[in-house]
């Protein structure tokens, strides 16, 4: 009878976890692979920030950060237990953002990053699961070129203004796309001769501005001078309404001689960066 009960013992330890607690699938692994749909939009040694959730109770799961590559080929999963969904998001081009939970917020005086994000909420019966995943591209490239300045004596053929962007969206919540009120305020750098070139996040209202400033020996009147509605101008002179589903990158040539503004948009997706993925 001994021998018996050794035998039994030892049978069960051979068990797997499905075989072992029938009533309790959920306490057994479950890997979760992505897929990420576009990706040869993009480099195959970017970084991914992956962060995953138990769905719907919200529990944080993991938080990874694979190369696109080790998504694609598989070789990056996470494993989840006792849940049957989960949701989360994934974001490249994160950098000088800061996080509260699921919130990334442009800190005061600093601008958007070059951000690209996806969202997902899917079931995950099965002990392999693969998550289709889209990145969207959640962040418009501006140039701002100026022209007709030539006729401001006082310049000696330097820019004689100082410009100020600012509007009421400073992040976004990365799991909704929902945009995070706040004050956004970025003082861009000229990098040519009446050019600046700054990013900007999808915008929550009509409330963008650029506010042009005198600088000091260069203009009769150094200080705040005018202010621009930037969102008018996209709008009227180019469509932008900030509702696409990627943000093109625009370039904007403001004629201060002539008072003329013309808009360029350039389209994402359309220059493909991966080929062998």
């Amino acid at each position: 009878m001994k021998r018996l009960f050794y035998i039994f013992v030892s049978l069960l330890g051979l068990w797997s976890c499905r075989s072992l607690v029938i009533e309790d699938r959920k306490a057994c692994p479950k890997f979760v692979f992505f897929d990420v749909t576009n990706s040869e939009y993009f480099q195959n040694n970017d970084i991914v920030y992956n962060s995953l959730y138990r769905h719907p109770e919200g529990d944080h799961l993991a938080c990874d950060h694979p190369l696109l590559r080790e998504m694609q080929d598989h070789s990056y999963y996470a494993e989840v237990r006792r849940t049957d969904a989960v949701k989360g998001y994934g974001l490249v081009g994160w950098e000088g953002m800061t996080q509260s939970e699921s919130d990334w917020i442009v800190p005061v005086g600093g601008q958007a990053d070059t951000l690209f994000r996806y969202a997902y909420t899917a079931p995950i019966h099965e002990e392999s699961n693969t998550i289709p995943v889209e990145f969207v591209k959640e962040h418009a490239k501006v140039t701002i070129q100026f022209v007709g300045t030539e006729t401001f004596s006082m310049s000696n053929g330097k820019f004689p203004f100082d410009i100020v962007i600012r509007s009421n969206t400073c992040g976004i919540n990365a799991i909704t796309g929902d945009l995070v009120l706040g004050q956004y305020e970025y003082r861009p750098e000229e990098t040519e001769v009446g050019r600046f070139q700054f990013n900007l996040l999808r915008q929550a209202d009509t409330d963008l501005k650029m506010d042009l400033y005198g600088r000091p020996g260069l203009y009769e009147q150094e200080g705040y001078l005018r202010t621009f509605n930037l969102y008018e101008m996209l709008l009227s002179d180019a469509g932008i309404t900030w509702q696409e589903k990627n943000l093109p990158d625009l370039y904007l040539v403001i004629d201060l001689k002539e008072s003329v503004v013309s808009v360029h948009v350039d389209p994402w997706e359309e220059t493909p960066l991966n080929f062998d993925l």
